[in-house]
């Protein structure tokens, strides 16, 4: 899944939102309503997107606000403010920052082997190539850790690369079956070879499906469960699940993808990643599994603004927002596929336009993004795959630089 391309969006939304912060002035531009708005709707009125919903947070308030389009352009229904989104890959940072609570808690240390805890990750195999003879195997030189899990370096793969051998013992082992136990679906994973040696390449991966799973055995709690308790219902969001039941459906919006000619069309089932979101799956898919809303998403980036805190309620100490917003590879700067500079626990990290932010995208072209130095949050929800079709960076830096 190519994510550098709709990830570049939150970089350009970001930096259409800032200049040089001047004596503790605001670092918003002032004609940041009048930019946005052309952009977003010009999305929209170029049938590259049948809707789209977007804000922009600055020190807790919501400064911009935006909704074009629908959320199901035959039956012309627009979008809300409570339209409900699959946000794929957005998932990701809500389960890390889930699972460093009980960092936080003493559960687990960042370096330990994975395998402390799910043994099934014992004694992996690397592939390293193939001859005549069939694949070639040899020993991880060390075991993957829980931060090479948090950071993307652990040596897993998410089974996109048709032509590499790995991903096809990925895509063999049907590891995106929604009746699969999150139990089942680790073990399987663990099962296959690694695709390079822990520690010294950044892969985008299953690695937070394994996170979820590695919450449950720590936590004795289903990682549905667990997410609810301890992030979902603190927070009041109360339209984030893993799937939407039906009293909800008629705010479900609807899945858009690109057509090869021109324009949009609506996706069919099979175009649609994990379909469908109508029905709680067994497999509670901790990196792309959540349907959430507009402001339900800016709850949780609000409590990463406030390094862990959220109203009156500390649910996380400011020093682990802090260490997941630290670059943790040792790699950068990473691939150009990753869409980042370099990655922390959870997040994908930037730096290049002068303060660091932390983000990350969805496969139905979703996106958000933080800037903690600033206090500022900018999220973009929409529903079009595939994601890396897009070509927002340079649209939105015409807008900006003409």
């Amino acid at each position: 899944m190519k994510l550098n391309r709709v990830i570049s969006l939150s970089i350009i939304l970001y930096n259409l939102l800032h200049i040089p912060t001047l004596y503790g002035q605001s670092v918003i531009k002032a004609d940041l309503k009048q930019k946005l708005d052309q952009s977003l709707s010009t999305y929209v009125s170029g049938e590259r997107l049948a809707g789209v919903s977007s804000l922009v947070v600055e020190s807790g308030n919501v400064i911009y606000r935006s909704a074009f389009g629908y959320q199901d352009r035959e039956k012309l229904i627009p979008i809300e403010d409570n339209t409900i989104f699959r946000i794929y890959s957005m998932t990701k940072p809500i389960v890390s920052t889930a699972l460093m609570m009980l960092y936080e808690e003493g559960k687990f240390g960042l370096d330990e082997p994975i395998e402390k805890y799910l043994p099934e990750f014992a004694n992996p195999r690397v592939y390293i190539g193939s001859n005549d003879a069939g694949p070639i195997f040899e020993a991880a030189k060390s075991a993957p850790t829980i931060r090479q899990l948090l950071s993307h370096t652990a040596g897993l793969s998410y089974g996109f690369n048709e032509d590499d051998y790995v991903d096809q013992e990925y895509r063999d082992a049907d590891l995106f079956d929604r009746n699969l136990s999150l139990d089942t679906f680790s073990k399987k994973l663990a099962s296959l070879p690694l695709a390079y040696q822990p520690g010294t390449k950044w892969v985008y991966s299953f690695s937070v499906e394994i996170q979820g799973r590695l919450i449950e055995v720590l936590s004795g709690v289903p990682l549905d469960r667990f997410l609810a308790e301890r992030i979902f219902t603190p927070l009041g969001m109360e339209d984030t699940d893993f799937y939407a039941p039906a009293t909800k459906w008629h705010r479900l919006a609807k899945v858009y993808r690109t057509q090869e000619t021109n324009g949009i069309a609506p996706a069919t089932d099979d175009e649609i990643p994990f379909s469908p979101f109508t029905k709680k799956p067994r497999l509670i898919a901790g990196g792309m599994g959540l349907v959430s809303t507009l402001d339900d998403y800016r709850k949780f980036c609000e409590l990463i603004l406030g390094r862990g805190r959220f109203g009156k309620r500390q649910l996380l100490q400011s020093s682990t927002i802090e260490l997941m917003a630290e670059e943790q590879t040792g790699l950068a700067p990473l691939p150009e596929s990753a869409g980042a500079e370099g990655f922390g626990l959870g997040f994908g990290i930037d730096e290049k336009f002068g303060s660091r932010q932390i983000f990350w995208a969805g496969a139905a072209s979703t996106i958000f993004s933080i800037d903690l130095e600033n206090q500022i949050a900018v999220i973009m929800l929409t529903q079009l795959v595939p994601a890396e079709v897009f070509t927002f960076r340079d649209d939105l830096l015409e807008a900006i630089y003409k």
